[in-house]
């Protein structure tokens, strides 16, 4: 760790940065993820869901930048090499022989709801862990994932 007068004890900036880490691992992941879907879609609906994903994934790269700013504040280092990430990531696999627009959209909706539901939990860990400012990135990052899950999920809802 880095020497910081952040006033957050060393021991909780030390856990917290491991937490963020982690999340940080699967935002990267989550922006390959929408680029993948953004790059191979094809059918009827190819430009709504080539634009959409697009979106995600620059709303992927913020989430990442959030995540990996507030470990440099605690006085940790970032680490998101791709060789890293692909060891960290738990999202699940992305699917790379699909092309339907409906085959990508479960893949990257699949996605977004494990990023969604990690964050949730990283909301309750970091506000155990005593860390209220990270809590609330992590509350403003699943607002988000949320609402890009919302959009990505439409394009099925209308199938019932």
């Amino acid at each position: 760790m880095h020497k910081t007068k952040n006033d957050i004890s060393e021991k909780v900036r030390v856990q917290v940065a491991g937490l963020l880490q982690e999340r940080l691992s699967d935002a990267v992941d989550l922006v390959t993820h929408a680029k993948q879907a953004h790059w191979n879609v094809k059918g009827p609906a190819f430009i709504a869901l080539h634009q959409l994903f697009d979106q995600v994934y620059e709303h992927a790269g913020d989430y990442a930048d959030l995540l990996a700013e507030r470990i440099i504040q605690l006085g940790g280092t970032v680490e998101a090499t791709a060789r890293v990430v692909a060891k960290q990531s738990q999202l699940p696999e992305y699917p790379l022989q699909i092309a339907s627009g409906r085959e990508h959209v479960e893949a990257l909706s699949r996605s977004l709801a494990y990023f969604g539901s990690v964050v949730r939990q990283g909301i309750d860990r970091s506000d155990e862990m005593g860390d209220k400012g990270t809590a609330d990135i992590f509350t403003e990052i699943s607002r988000a994932v949320d609402k890009d899950l919302w959009f990505v999920e439409a394009h099925l809802q209308a199938e019932r």
